[in-house]
């Protein structure tokens, strides 16, 4: 069980006098909307101490069992790219919540830059303390700043995958001890199908529905390696923010369900032969066999030097798809880290098409091939991989079939926390900064034994096509190659 006294005698009399468990007294929320709460709830914190400048880690994350909370140190593994995601949308939705007048510095990435701190361990006091005696760049302009305090959360999801509670913690660097506590009340969000995969959950929505019939399992490579970047919009990006269906989704449920199918049963997973995009990885040419374990999935390690490639193969039905690969928390396709709905994506159109990826591609075809690591480079340079090492993550867009262009988030401060995109340039002021996240969608810089990283490069035939995806995914596949 999750002790919340293991971390302070504060955090501890805050679990005390908490009212009953959120899951049943509360409505669940959007995260965005609740993040936003949770960020003017931080920025009252910080400036009724006095705080001139924060930053945010990388939150922890756990699921439920039988029905129990995990224990603590759970919630520090990794269990898919939530921990970063939401680190960086939380950045953002302080960035919103921020006074014009008198803004409180906001730190770039201190999550990344945390990972490289040699003990920066965020349960351990020596750790934290560590983590207050380094200097960090802000979101705007060119100074660097040791906080006055970091936030991180704490996120639970429930078994069933249809809520999570999320609590928002702080410590101040001031504090000789390091103490992690509780800000505010733990809130209750709803965990959509857009969430899913970033907390690691694989699921089919073909092979739970039934309605998908077999992909292609030829070798054969096809012709064609498209991605979703028409030719009038930044290459960065994913195009006009406008044209991303992000009408609320009413498949949530069954995302939920195809997700806890997937968990139980070998045939709903999307491993499974009838998936709507079929997935093997390939170690010199030969196919590698996953394995499985209460739903996920996990190849063997690569040597050094092996060539590694992912191939994508589409079913045989008509539906365009649009492909979001990732390697490590990065995109293979304009190298990013933003949510996957905003990630550029490898287009799949005919029945059976198949591409074969190997290695990071630009816009312009320029491709930098994956390359494995020694086991003593991967254990140097680990931590600046951060909780995303060690995972390929596949997952599937169908082609929005509507022209309408609803949107889910109707909040400008919401929409661009979903978003989670940052400006490519860094802006001068925190009045530029916050009129960029309101006023448009950019892309987010990236990061670029076994760890699969870029290597050589070379160069590919790459067609740019017009591509409208669906804001809900209909598969998801987390891969895990590599543990630290």
């Amino acid at each position: 069980m999750i002790s919340l006294c293991r971390l302070s005698i504060a955090f501890c009399l805050a679990a005390l006098a908490a009212t009953p468990s959120p899951t049943s007294a509360a409505a669940p929320e959007e995260l965005p909307a609740a993040l936003k709460e949770l960020a003017n709830e931080a920025m009252a914190h910080a400036r009724g101490r006095g705080y001139k400048n924060v930053g945010v880690l990388h939150f922890l994350v756990a699921k439920k069992k039988d029905g129990k909370d995990p224990p603590l140190e759970m919630a520090t593994k990794r269990i898919g790219a939530v921990h970063h995601l939401l680190a960086k949308r939380f950045e953002i939705a302080l960035g919103l919540a921020n006074d014009n007048a008198n803004p409180v510095g906001v730190v770039d990435d201190a999550s990344t830059e945390a990972e490289r701190a040699p003990g920066g361990a965020l349960l351990n006091p020596e750790g934290r303390r560590r983590l207050a005696r380094r200097p960090y760049r802000l979101h705007w302009g060119d100074d660097y700043v040791k906080p006055d305090a970091f936030f991180t959360g704490l996120m639970l999801i429930e078994e069933d995958l249809q809520t999570a509670s999320l609590e928002l913690l702080g410590f101040s660097t001031a504090d000789t001890n390091a103490e992690l506590y509780a800000i505010g009340d733990k809130r209750v969000v709803k965990v959509t199908d857009n969430l899913m995969p970033e907390i690691g959950e694989s699921f089919s929505r073909g092979l739970f529905d039934g309605g998908v019939s077999g992909g292609d399992e030829s070798d054969e490579d096809d012709d064609g390696f498209p991605d979703d970047l028409p030719d009038d919009v930044d290459p960065e990006a994913d195009g006009d923010e406008d044209e991303l269906d992000s009408a609320p989704s009413v498949d949530d449920e069954k995302a939920q369900e195809a997700a806890s199918a997937a968990r139980k049963d070998a045939t709903k997973h999307p491993l499974h032969p009838g998936a709507e995009v079929s997935v093997k990885v390939l170690y010199d040419g030969r196919t590698v066999t996953p394995t499985r374990r209460d739903g996920a999935a996990f190849i063997p390690e690569p040597r050094e030097r092996q060539r590694v490639t992912i191939r994508l193969t589409k079913d045989r039905t008509p539906t365009r798809y649009g492909v979001c690969v990732k390697l490590n928390g990065e995109s293979t396709l304009v190298r990013g880290r933003r949510p996957d709905a905003r990630c550029a994506k490898w287009i799949l159109s005919d029945p059976g098409q198949s591409v074969e990826i190997t290695g990071f591609t630009d816009i312009y075809g320029d491709v930098e091939f994956f390359k494995v690591l020694s086991r003593r480079e991967s254990a140097l340079r680990r931590e600046e991989f951060g909780k995303d090492i060690g995972q390929i993550t596949v997952t599937v867009f169908p082609e929005r079939k509507s022209s309408s262009s609803a949107d889910r988030y109707g909040d400008p401060v919401e929409k661009a926390i979903a978003d989670g995109g940052l400006p490519q340039e860094r802006p001068t002021s925190h009045s530029t900064f916050k009129q960029r996240l309101l006023g448009y969608s950019n892309t987010s810089r990236g990061l670029t034994r076994g760890i699969i990283t870029g290597g050589p490069s070379g160069s590919r035939y790459v067609k740019s096509v017009d591509f409208r995806g669906a804001s809900s995914p209909v598969m998801s596949l987390s891969l895990t190659y590599y543990r630290p």
